[in-house]
């Protein structure tokens, strides 16, 4: 059985944990374990507060354990806005193949204030951004609901 690469994820989140990064955290997960081929390696809440990025200290120690882990590739996801500098300082430090995408954003809320739950698409710009000025090279993968086919058809034209 051929080895497996070990794929670092970089889930990334701006000022505050919600039910829904916390969802599209899992279902990113649920999605990219059935990858062939790929051994998805992901910081948990014992590494750094709900298993994701949002300051440069945990960038760090993501990069930490993601080096010692033997990663060989990152794909970033802003959960909600993300924090580009973050998830951007991971790739610097690893200089590894990056994957970068969105997930979609759920129907405005309806109430007075009409914010948003979420702002990926936003944020996978500026994490586009952050990459593009490191000049660290990415690949866009899109804008998806991890459950799509097609979220995972780019995955696998990564990994290969």
């Amino acid at each position: 059985m051929p080895e497996k690469i070990r794929i670092g994820f970089v889930p990334s989140y701006r000022n505050r944990w919600t039910a829904w990064t916390g969802k599209m955290r899992e279902m990113s997960l649920a999605a990219l374990s059935t990858v062939q081929g790929a051994a998805i390696v992901a910081p948990g809440p014992d590494l750094v507060p709900n298993g994701s990025v949002h300051t440069l200290d945990e960038a760090e120690t993501v990069s930490s354990y993601f080096s010692c882990g033997g990663v060989a590739g990152l794909i970033l996801c802003p959960l909600d806005f993300g924090d580009e500098r973050s998830a951007a300082k991971v790739a610097e430090i690893l200089r590894v193949p990056v994957l970068l995408y969105a997930t979609k954003e759920p129907p405005a809320r309806e109430d007075a204030g009409m914010a948003r739950v979420s702002d990926s698409y936003c944020g996978n710009l500026s994490m586009a951004s952050a990459l593009y000025r490191r000049e660290i090279p990415f690949r866009y993968a899109g804008l998806f609901s991890p459950d799509e086919p097609e979220f995972l058809e780019e995955v696998e034209t990564f990994i290969r």
